[in-house]
């Protein structure tokens, strides 16, 4: 799902906004290498002085991150038809924001060898 925020009633050129990408991962699924890609429309351009946040909530808890700079690529803007790419690494910033300890993520309390579980926020199940 993605939403946009306005910072002010109505939008003007060079208006900011705030672009909100919500990505629902099963419960019950280990995933390794993820990956977003998004693009914004013609129109809208990213501010290379703006640094991503990543918001991860589980078990309960949430716990937020901005986005080292090596983990997202701003692509130049598509002279076809005005839009641009933008691609999140988002394994490695779980990774390098220790909200997992590798980047394989795993969900509802997965299993990864043993039969037991390890529910802990950010943290395989061992």
């Amino acid at each position: 799902r993605k939403s946009i925020d306005t910072a002010a009633s109505s939008l003007q050129v060079n208006s900011p906004v705030g672009i909100t990408v919500v990505v629902d991962v099963g419960d019950y699924w280990a995933f390794d290498n993820l990956f977003i890609y998004d693009v914004i429309g013609d129109g809208l351009r990213f501010d290379n002085s703006f640094t991503p946040t990543l918001q991860v909530a589980q078990h309960g808890a949430t716990a937020s991150s901005s986005f080292d700079p090596t983990n997202f690529l701003v692509n130049t803007v598509n002279a076809a038809d005005g839009s641009q790419k933008i691609d999140f690494q988002v394994s490695n910033q779980l990774t390098s924001s220790s909200f997992v300890t590798a980047p394989t993520v795993y969900g509802g309390c997965h299993p990864v060898a043993a039969p037991t579980t390890n529910c802990a926020f950010g943290r395989p199940a061992t």
